[in-house]
């Protein structure tokens, strides 16, 4: 992760090749999530003003994608929030 951004399938050669892209001021893209921005830009979104970029790039990378196509293929679906089974009763402690 950088300045928050996912970076999905990483391996030692492709950490060096984004490191050696952000020392050298090149243009690096998440693979979920928006470009990497300079530090001073982060601070000023971590401090609270928008940058207008909350809704950039792809928010969900080829596992989670691949395990929702399997879930609709097989009729896969969540628990029914209004109908949990009520949580076992907690043991007091002596």
């Amino acid at each position: 992760m950088v300045n928050w951004e996912f970076f999905d399938n990483m391996t030692p050669e492709k950490i060096d090749e984004l490191i050696e892209k952000l020392m050298n001021g090149e243009e690096v893209v998440a693979s979920r999530g928006a470009t990497i921005t300079s530090w001073k830009e982060a601070e000023r979104v971590l401090a609270g003003f928008p940058d207008g970029r909350a809704d950039e790039g792809p928010s969900a990378g080829h596992a989670s994608c691949l395990g929702r196509r399997i879930a609709a293929e097989r009729g896969w679906s969540a628990p029914d929030p209004n109908n949990l089974p009520a949580p076992e009763p907690k043991e007091e402690s002596k």
